[in-house]
């Protein structure tokens, strides 16, 4: 189930390669997930991984670690990352997500179609009980 939750493009694969390859030792992947913040009310996140939490989802991409926040899977679900380098040197994470309705002005944060949301929230009841114990950019920071 975890490898239909992302998928990715060539260019994405090249920039997380990259970012692997530049990292600490300590680091074994990265991790996609979604946070609340931003103007809709979601932004999505890539973060270094040193070591695998509990519940997070992992899946191997050309050979390297990717992880998904189990919060976010269903944020997530069915959501292509890409990479791209705009005309002014820029360069960020894209997310083709068909679960994105409106986004912001900006380009960084999104809200859940409604009904996804609904369909969210109802399930998330059920994960938490469980866990107890759009296209839009992410720039990653530079390393």
């Amino acid at each position: 189930m975890a490898k239909d939750i992302l998928t990715f493009t060539d260019n994405a694969k090249t920039r997380i390669k990259e970012i692997l390859d530049n990292a600490d030792d300590k680091v074994i992947g990265v991790k996609f997930g979604v946070k609340t913040q931003g103007c809709t009310g979601k932004a999505y996140t890539v973060e270094y991984v040193e070591e695998a939490q509990q519940f997070d989802q992992k899946i191997e991409v050309d050979g390297m670690k990717v992880f998904i926040s189990p919060d976010s899977m269903l944020f997530l679900l069915g959501t292509e990352v890409d990479f791209k380098e705009g005309d002014l040197g820029q360069k960020a994470f894209e997310f083709n997500n068909p679960n994105a309705g409106d986004a912001c002005g900006c380009g960084e944060s999104f809200e859940m179609k409604q009904a996804e949301n609904q369909a969210k929230q109802k399930a998330s009841q059920s994960v938490d009980a469980n866990q107890k114990g759009g296209v839009q950019k992410y720039t990653p920071p530079k390393i």
